[in-house]
């Protein structure tokens, strides 16, 4: 079932890429947290933004059956400018078979897009089909087009044509292209006649080429096949050679290939040696493309998490070096360097310094980047862009410090500082910094702030805050030079200057200021609620380590509880194993791949805001290995923590009683080399409604999230949602299908005291204070001590 398969995530992703393009439905934010529908026909849907997608299950109670989507761009230009249409409709029907293992897989999508140029409108149909009929596999992929004038937004190669792919995936294979739009017609015929022969037929037009492959001697770590036939009418024949190392993990790849006695292929492969050898010699191919040496020749040496050099004599002798290591100041040092002979072309040097412990953290980076300028490179790529200087030479030294002990007024002691020098003259220049007071930040950077205002090349502000004294903002900008509210000596009072000019309220033609007063009063010592949702690979998707029998476990995963998983495919690197987390069950004490926290005193419910509702948002670390022949490779073992793709909150106080707080999170699979859009990545999306009432509070919690990996929720440490995955990981549970869940009400009760008094707040010490007598200052008081 593989090529069925892999053939729907290819399709899945394109879909996906389109998806990324539209904008996703807005939190809900009524005290009903049900999603609402634009139309009855679909099961899902969005509706915002001139963009409109539907989507309708073949079954809702088997969602991955497959279903129909339905997406609509109003004008894609509003959201490409360079795009060709602007009316763009897309019908796409996915039918994954009665179970999703099925064998069967097809997916239709029917289009239309309006021409910007208004020549009309652009129709057609893809379709992409795997089935099985016996025991012989069949793929097919067929576009077609309506005929239209002008130029086309699809190009005539690929509106008009279907490959077909059949196979018993044992003697046969037969592969077909034709496109009747551009006259072409190609036929591919692969038979195996015995466990040692096979014959291969191209049929392109009017060109023809036969050929049998015979195995001809054969060793236990040796096998040479001999190749017969005829190609453009000439007899061809020859040998590939294949030979294994000792330990069966390096190949020597030989072909050698005659056309009527002469030489018309030889390619050499070897990586049996160090460094590895790749060798080519195609006369009538070098003739061809008017390539001047008699042979291509080129050696890789790769010494694992160190370097990498690349040597080849095309273009007069190329040379490529990548080097990495660990340094002495906890960082790494990295070197890539091209050369053509002995002439240097390219060359870039980096440097990283880390200091991390209980007092402080620093990271420190250093670039310099070099290009000749009579290189091609130079000549024909960084010389031809509009700039006023193309660049030659950089360097660049950054630093971001923070002292985790001490404090500057409010916030910790912390620092950015960095510079950057192109061809000898500095291009931008930054500092951050609370180590000082006032604070300050200063910018030099002409070709940022000269697109701001004209002849503008650097920006400096400073903060300087002594709270209930003093608030302090200059810069050196035309129209705002800052302001300044401070306290006068009487104690009672507050002088305020806004551009070095005393605010007045005298004000002309009986215009006058009207002061908005914000009173917030100290929190009760209630305790806290804390509510975490969060999503985490349970043990039982994995196995343990010594099940594998792939050797001594990486020290850094020794005495730990996770479990080993068979990864994305790395062809490169042999194949990926990753970690489970440390546990099985929700609740119980272990990792996690993304939680988020909120945290907050019942008492704001339906005054909540971010300054007094903490959100946090975190992604745990992910383990690699890499295995070849039964065996981890050494120095495989990687640890690493992906990004947050999507960490958003949104709080909406529906009455004096009621909030709700929406918030996502999305982080994908850090090792991959896909980018980041395309990463299947968990999420999720969640919305928490609490209610305040006499005795307590109720929370209501819904949202929805993907069918891997496992996800809980929590408040104050209870489990109140648990599900668990059917499979391990993919495209299709990680972004593509999606589970929606629902809390119901729980009620909660708050011990300590709860008495208020409209107009006047009660503490400890029983001390009453009179609103009214502070109407004057509050607006000052509030700036300056908040």
């Amino acid at each position: 079932n593989i090529p069925c398969k892999s053939m729907a995530d290819i399709v899945v992703v394109v879909l996906l890429a389109i998806a990324t393009t539209c904008q996703g439905a807005a939190l809900p934010s009524q005290t009903r947290l049900r999603r609402e529908k634009i139309a009855d026909k679909f099961d899902w849907s969005i509706d915002d933004l001139g963009v409109h997608i539907g989507l309708k299950y073949m079954d809702t109670a088997q969602p991955l059956n497959g279903g129909n989507v339905h997406i609509q761009i109003d004008d894609l230009q509003k959201i490409f400018k360079h795009a060709n249409s602007n009316k763009v409709d897309l019908n796409v029907e996915v039918d994954l078979g009665a179970k999703f293992d099925d064998v069967r897989f097809k997916i239709v999508v029917n289009y239309l897009m309006v021409q910007i140029d208004g020549n009309g409108e652009e129709k057609g149909r893809l379709s992409i089909e795997c089935k099985t009929v016996g025991d012989l596999w069949t793929a097919t992929i067929q576009t077609l087009a309506d005929p239209i004038d002008g130029n086309l937004i699809i190009p005539a190669a690929i509106s008009n044509m279907e490959l077909k792919m059949e196979t018993d995936r044992k003697t046969k294979l037969y592969a077909k292209y034709t496109n009747p739009t551009k006259n072409q017609e190609m036929h591919i015929h692969i038979i195996r006649t015995s466990c040692k022969s096979a014959t291969l037929e191209i049929i392109n037009g009017d060109i023809k080429h036969n050929l049998a492959f015979k195995v001809g001697k054969e060793l236990e770590k040796m096998v040479e096949i001999k190749v017969e036939g005829t190609s453009l009418g000439d007899s061809v024949e020859g040998t590939i050679t294949e030979s294994k190392s000792d330990k069966g993990q390096s190949v020597k790849l030989e072909v050698n290939i005659q056309k009527d006695g002469t030489k018309f292929v030889d390619i050499t492969v070897d990586t049996t040696t160090s460094p590895y050898k790749f060798k080519l010699i195609a006369p009538n191919f070098f003739k061809r493309w008017d390539i001047k040496e008699s042979s291509l020749e080129m050696t890789i040496d790769h010494q694992i998490d160190k370097s990498i050099a690349v040597n080849a004599n095309i273009f007069g002798g190329i040379h490529l070096e990548i080097k990495h290591v660990e340094n002495a100041n906890g960082g790494k040092d990295v070197s890539v360097v091209v050369q053509k002979d002995v002439q240097q072309i390219f060359k870039l040097d980096l440097s990283t310094e880390k200091v991390d412990n209980d007092h402080e953290y620093k990271l420190s980076i250093h670039v310099a980047y070099e290009v000749n300028p009579e290189s091609i490179l130079y000549q024909k790529i960084i010389s031809q862009y509009e700039l006023k200087n193309p660049l030659k030479i950089l360097s660049g030294e950054f630093e971001f410090h923070v002292n985790k002990k001490d404090t500057s007024g409010v916030l910790k002691k912390f620092s950015v500082k960095g510079e950057i020098m192109t061809d000898d003259t500095k291009a931008l220049e930054v500092l951050i910094t609370t180590n000082e007071n006032p604070y300050r930040f200063d910018l030099f950077a002409p070709a940022i702030l000269e697109g701001i205002k004209e002849g503008m090349t650097e920006a400096k502000i400073s903060f300087e805050h002594n709270p209930g004294q003093l608030l302090k903002v200059e810069t050196n900008f035309d129209k705002f030079t800052g302001f300044n509210i401070s306290k006068t000596r009487s104690g009672r009072e507050f002088q305020i200057e806004v551009n070095g000019k005393e605010l007045s309220t005298d004000l002309e033609d009986g215009n006058y200021l009207e002061p908005i007063i914000t009173w917030e009063m100290e929190p009760l010592l209630v305790p806290e609620i804390t509510i975490e949702f969060l999503c985490f690979i349970p043990q039982s998707i994995g196995k343990p380590w010594s099940s594998f029998n792939f050797g001594e476990i990486p020290k850094e995963m020794e005495n730990r509880k996770d479990y080993w998983f068979k990864g994305p495919p790395d062809l490169a690197k042999g194949t990926m194993y990753a970690t489970t987390n440390d546990r099985q069950n929700a609740g119980e004490e272990g990792g996690f791949k993304i939680k988020t926290t909120l945290k907050m005193n019942p008492l704001n419910i339906g005054n909540l805001t971010e300054g007094n509702l903490m959100q946090t948002t975190e992604v745990g670390p992910s383990q690699v290995v890499h295995v070849k022949g039964g065996k981890v490779i050494p120095g495989s073992f990687r640890e690493q923590t992906a990004p947050t793709q999507a960490d958003e909150m949104k709080i909406t106080n529906s009455d004096l009683n009621t909030s709700i707080i929406c918030f996502k999170a999305k982080a994908a699979f850090p090792f991959t080399d896909l980018p980041l859009s395309l990463t299947p990545a968990a999420d999720y999306h969640v919305c928490v409604e609490l209610t305040h009432h006499q005795n307590g509070y109720t929370i209501t919690m819904e949202g929805t999230h993907d069918l891997f990996p496992a996800y809980e929720a929590r408040i104050d440490g209870e489990v109140v949602y648990e599900v668990y995955p059917t499979d391990g990981p993919g495209i299709m549970n990680l972004g593509f299908w999606s589970s929606d869940f629902m809390v119901p009400s729980r009620n909660y009760s708050i011990k300590g005291p709860t008495s208020f008094q409209a107009g006047t707040r009660t503490d400890d010490v029983n001390c009453t204070h009179d609103y009214d007598s502070y109407l004057l200052n509050a607006v000052a008081d509030f700036v300056i001590d908040y």
